[in-house]
């Protein structure tokens, strides 16, 4: 409806204001891949008004922020963006060490952008239960997946390499934000993976399946803390 698609630009226009133009880029990136893979699945007359609306409520949040947006580039055109060396674009990137920590966030203390491990297990129950039928996990999969390796960087540096060339992308550095989308769309397909658990028929197998994947995550995490914290920290200082 035209009343959703008006909220929803109101909701561009906040997170721009908040202050992460690279965050923004990386949501409306998001925004039109969820449109175009979307669209395929709906039927024709649904289609294009869902099309049409998801593109007013970019171009009426972008309409609105245009003062600001104007004002950002004049800014971003006395840093070194406008000519970026590789060595400034791949800066941020998320770490080998890191990696563990996604899953285990006090592994080495602490770490930022983490779901935790039960939530992860619940996005993996998604996939188990709801892949087939389900079109809403396939598309949040496939962005935790390749937000994840764009996460990684100058860790995965071929393809950090080939960004690097993308127009406007290599603008920003610090390609760990990333796990802004991982960590959104994995907790979308946690949500797709508990409700997966209630649909089971019956109490017993609801209780079931979810003692396993509490087991599942208790066991995890215990291995990881007493059996391989040590060598993770000489392997990864």
């Amino acid at each position: 409806r035209f009343k959703c698609a008006a909220y929803a630009a109101i909701a561009i226009v906040f997170q721009f204001l908040s202050g992460s133009s690279q965050v923004c880029f990386y949501t409306y990136i998001v925004l039109l891949f969820f449109t175009a893979f979307y669209a395929i699945y709906l039927k024709s007359p649904i289609r294009k008004k869902f099309i049409a609306y998801s593109l007013l409520s970019l171009s009426l949040g972008m309409l609105i922020l245009l003062p600001q947006i104007v004002a950002s580039y004049e800014l971003i055109k006395m840093g070194p963006q406008m000519a970026p060396s590789y060595e400034f674009f791949a800066q941020y990137s998320v770490p080998r060490d890191a990696i563990p920590a996604f899953f285990l966030p006090f592994l080495y203390g602490g770490f930022d952008g983490t779901v935790g491990t039960f939530a992860f297990f619940l996005a993996v129950a998604a996939f188990w239960r709801e892949e087939k039928t389900n079109v809403h996990v396939k598309f949040w999969g496939l962005i935790a997946v390749v937000a994840f390796l764009l996460a990684l960087g100058d860790t995965l540096r071929p393809l950090n390499k080939i960004m690097f060339h993308v127009p406007v992308y290599n603008f920003f550095r610090g390609s760990g934000k990333h796990l802004v989308e991982v960590c959104f769309a994995l907790s979308i397909l946690a949500g797709f993976g508990m409700s997966a658990l209630l649909k089971e028929n019956g109490a017993k197998p609801y209780r079931r399946a979810l003692i396993v994947m509490l087991s599942l995550t208790l066991v995890f995490s215990a291995v990881s803390y007493f059996l391989f914290r040590e060598r993770l920290n000489v392997l990864f200082p």
